[in-house]
């Protein structure tokens, strides 16, 4: 599936008419059972490594296709990526395009080389134009005898590629044309971004293990985001959709992750190396990319043959995108390596003789220790900052996989595993978290859309959790239900609500806090959060922040203002533990502490402002510590300091980032007191939404405060901000789009208990 074919037909004698193309395929599970048993490797006992049958293995396909926890098993056939005919006399081929740009960042140099296939007498020309469309460099260069070409040029004082939480995305234009005494034969042009990249390992002050910190431009950046999976189970679906859409789904997509201030994605490996348009895409709109190679929870083998072909795959695959300023890192697999440890499969970090894995039962250890890294040199990686690291989790030789002092980490402890609380993804914090996430279903309408029949909408039906591949969801959400919050199963909307609200709860809760841990210089303790999953293949009860429809989920927005240009944080501390006969009561957490977050170069002085309320009747209550002046160290965290909460089990507060004028609000947030299921709520926080024609916003108020006001408006209403906290006193501005004449309709935690749905007023 991932090495491109191309025949010569010439001599067919093609002329005009149509012409049939045939392609044969096997079955591919029955095709990949004969390949098990051909190939003969015996795995351990223990190889229990889930999603699908161990066959996909001996397959070179897209892992997803036999089913994965969040995907039905469709193992679909054919191509999924154009074909065409070409017709040439001759032609550039196999461009590969290698940048690096030096520690000062004032020179570039770019390494340029093809294979030219035809014609003899040949010269390329090499034309270089800037971000402004003027020639930054024009030569040109003989071919040899052989068609060989290869040059490197340079560029000096670089307009540097950022991605967008940094900086600018300005790029280049790099043609090459291929061309004789009398005519130009071919050419090829393409954007590149020039920036300098290196993957930071290096002690820390305070704690065991080293940090890991993508570095661009020599400024260590906070890489959050989240997990990419293939757009649709049936990829041509999704890569060339029928109806040709004026905007691609990955624009839309990837767009929506930019909107979210995400600048980080995971390509996973258990899908593909993804195609142009996605790297174009990323390179324009500033994300950074994290891509897999194609291996996922299994225990592959690694024969000749099978090894063969894997090094020819991942040469043709990063050949194609190894010059995207985007792509930060190449990953050997998803899972893996931590799969090996797991289950105890033959692996000495000391033993470095091949002939001794392919006689164990982890044979897959060649290829991600010999041929990934062999295919990368010969693509020649080091030469653009690009590295690779073994699998995802890993930590390096002679540690365990999945450390939280070193490498990256998946933390799923919560949800899978013990079930933790999701309040212990702070002590669970790794120092690069690429996985972490909380389940929820999709919005009523998609949900709506997947079971037409009324009588099949409700959160217990057959045809409801058929939608749920996860294992033991069912019994996992309501726990997580019953722990945070009073919820209701019935009906569906208020069950889809509450299990949406505790994702966005969970996956906020865990970023901002992480972000905090990323506090300077010898001091990245995290230095990057990756959710799974930004995106669903179908649609589903899932792990995803958005939908299959494109449809965000609440969790998406409290993600966004989490990793904001500036953001507030306020945590609850501990100041007095029960006795152990009252251990089921929550504990007195009457003291705050505030922080606050920042992406700018600059130092940024700041005004906070902080308010408390009575929940239950919105009175205002009276702070030692209102008003708090400082300033936000450049690109990281910084302290405030503590303050306390009168009355804290029944009071809430919330914290207002302005400048240093007072004038622009920054960032917000809002603190209560958990778990909210012992929350007192107003029976009637009369909440009203004021709608102004015209414009692309409401602005919300409220009597008493509410958690987590949803706010919807039929078909039409895209909203940029939703999942908002309201306190009284604040006139809350939100962005919606499209709104036009449509009603706007409300829902907050526990509203059933009194007077449901906003006031929505006309002005």
């Amino acid at each position: 599936m991932f090495i491109p074919q191309s025949v010569d037909i010439s001599a067919q004698a093609l002329t005009a008419g149509h012409f049939v193309l045939e392609l044969r395929f096997r079955a591919p599970s029955e095709f990949a059972k004969e390949e098990e048993q051909r190939v003969g490797y015996k795995k351990a006992e223990t190889d229990d490594t889930l999603m699908g049958g161990h066959e996909r293995m001996y397959l070179r396909k897209a892992q997803y296709h036999w089913g994965w926890d969040w995907g039905p098993a469709l193992a679909s056939t054919g191509p999924y990526l154009p074909i065409y005919l070409e017709v040439y006399q001759a032609r550039i081929n196999n461009l590969k395009i290698l940048p690096s740009v030096n520690e000062s960042l004032d020179k570039a140099t770019v390494q340029i080389s093809a294979h030219i296939e035809g014609h003899s007498g040949r010269f390329v020309l090499v034309e270089i134009a800037n971000p402004e469309g003027g020639v930054a460099l024009r030569k040109i260069f003989p071919v040899n005898v052989v068609g060989a070409f290869e040059q490197a040029v340079e560029l000096e004082s670089p307009e540097l590629w950022w991605p967008h939480t940094h900086g600018k995305q300005p790029l280049y234009q790099v043609k090459v044309e291929l061309f004789n005494t009398v005519q130009s034969l071919h050419s090829i042009t393409t954007a590149l971004g020039l920036r300098r990249l290196r993957l930071q390992q290096t002690s820390l002050n305070s704690v065991p293990g080293t940090s890991f910190t993508f570095v661009i431009n020599n400024v260590p950046i906070f890489a959050s985001g989240s997990n990419w999976i293939p757009g649709d189970f049936f990829l041509p679906r999704f890569t060339h959709p029928q109806d040709e859409p004026t905007e691609s789904n990955y624009r839309r997509w990837l767009s929506l992750a930019k909107s979210g201030n995400q600048n980080t994605i995971r390509v996973w490996g258990g899908g593909i190396v993804e195609t142009t348009d996605f790297y174009n895409l990323c390179d324009e709109l500033g994300l950074l990319v994290w891509q897999d190679l194609l291996f996922a929870c299994g225990n592959y083998p690694a024969n000749d043959e099978f090894c063969a072909s894997v090094k020819q795959e991942t040469i043709t695959q990063i050949s194609r995108v190894v010059h995207h300023p985007s792509l930060v890192l190449i990953c050997g697999d998803n899972e893996d390596m931590w799969l090996a440890g797991l289950y105890g499969w033959d692996y000495n970090p000391e033993d470095k003789k091949v002939e001794n894995w392919m006689r164990g039962n982890f044979q897959h250890r060649r290829t991600l220790e010999i041929v990934l890294p062999e295919a990368l040199k010969e693509v020649g990686i080091e030469n653009t900052g690009i590295e690779y690291w073994t699998s995802s989790p890993f930590s390096g030789e002679g540690v365990e996989a999945n450390s939280r002092i070193k490498g990256d980490v998946h933390i799923w402890d919560v949800w899978h595993g013990p079930m933790y609380p999701y309040q212990s993804y702070l002590p669970l914090m790794g120092r690069f978290v690429s996985e972490f996430g909380f389940e929820s279903p999709p919005s009523m309408r998609t949900i709506t859309s997947m079971l037409p029949s009324p009588s099949t909408r409700q959160s217990q039906s057959l045809e409801f959790l058929a939608h749920d591949k996860g294992p033991g969801a069912e019994r996992r959400a309501t726990m997580y239900m019953g722990e945070n919050f009073r919820f209701r199963m019935d009906p569906l909307e208020d069950y889809v609500y509450c299990a949406q609200l505790l994702q966005a709860e969970a996956v906020s809760f865990a970023v901002r806090n992480w972000r905090r841990n990323f506090k300077g210089p010898g001091e990245e303790l995290c230095s990057g959060a990756l959710v799974w999953q930004l995106n669903d293949n179908w649609p589903a009860i899932s792990w995803a922040i958005v939908d299959y429809y494109l449809r965000p989920k609440p969790a998406f927005f409290t993600l966004k203002r989490a990793l904001a240009h500036f953001d507030i944080g306020l945590a609850r501390n501990t100041t007095k533990r029960n006795i152990p006969i009252l251990r089921s009561y929550p504990e007195e957490q009457a003291l705050l502490s505030i922080w606050g977050v920042s992406n700018s170069h600059e130092y940024t002085t700041v005004r906070i402002t902080l308010a408390a309320f009575d929940i239950a009747t919105g009175a205002s209550v009276a702070l030692d510590t209102p008003h708090i002046t400082g300033t936000l160290k450049p690109n990281r965290s910084t302290e405030f300091g503590e303050v306390n909460i009168p009355a804290a089990a029944t009071t809430v507060v919330a914290a207002y980032l302005h400048d240093r004028n007072g004038e622009t609000l920054l960032a917000r947030f809002v603190s209560w007191p958990e778990p909210l299921k012992f929350v007192r709520f107003s029976g009637d926080p009369a909440v009203t939404v004021k709608v102004k024609n015209g414009e692309d916003r409401v602005v919300v108020t409220t009597r008493a405060p509410v958690k987590g006001l949803v706010l919807e408006a039929g078909e039409e209403g895209d909203w940029t901000d939703n999942c908002v906290d309201v306190v009284p006193g604040e006139e809350l501005v939100v962005g919606v789009k499209r709104l036009g004449d449509k009603d706007v309709k409300g829902s907050w935690l526990c509203d059933w208990e009194g007077r449901r749905g906003v006031e929505a007023v006309r002005e």
